[in-house]
């Protein structure tokens, strides 16, 4: 019997499957996606805030729910709460997924290492032009 996959939508760091696989989960069908209703920031780390013009790329691969247990177990991740979305792939299908999402901290300071590796990430992925001129804001 083989586990289930979830679909899980990363805007992070994690789409660096490499990154990803060094902490334990095999990816599962990493496919480039998007989040509509959604901007991102950095301050920490990445997190989404809502806004309704705004639109966050990403990947979405499957993983199990051990994978996904063990992945969140980091204290570093204890303060993201998961969500659930609805994100488009690169033909245009809608798939439902679990998305981790930092709760926003105003006035913290901008983690601008993260954003310049972040920015490193979403070029190998070939993100729309728009979306890394945003991303290089933030990494300034």
């Amino acid at each position: 019997m083989t586990a289930e996959h979830v679909n899980i939508f990363f805007y992070g760091l994690f789409m660096d499957m490499g990154l990803l696989q060094q902490r334990g989960p095999a990816p599962h069908n990493p496919q480039v996606a998007h989040l509509d209703g959604y901007d991102i920031d950095i301050r920490d780390r990445a997190t989404l805030i809502r806004n309704a013009a705004a639109r966050v790329y990403g990947i979405v691969t499957g993983l199990t729910q051990e994978e996904i247990g063990t992945l969140y177990a980091d204290p570093s991740m204890r303060d993201d709460r998961p969500e659930a979305v609805v994100v488009t792939l690169a033909d245009d299908r809608q798939v439902p997924a679990w998305c981790d999402n930092l709760p926003q901290v105003t006035g913290a300071h901008r983690n601008t290492g993260y954003a310049v590796r972040l920015v490193e990430v979403a070029k190998t992925l070939a993100f729309p032009g728009a979306y890394l001129e945003r991303l290089q804001k933030l990494a300034q």
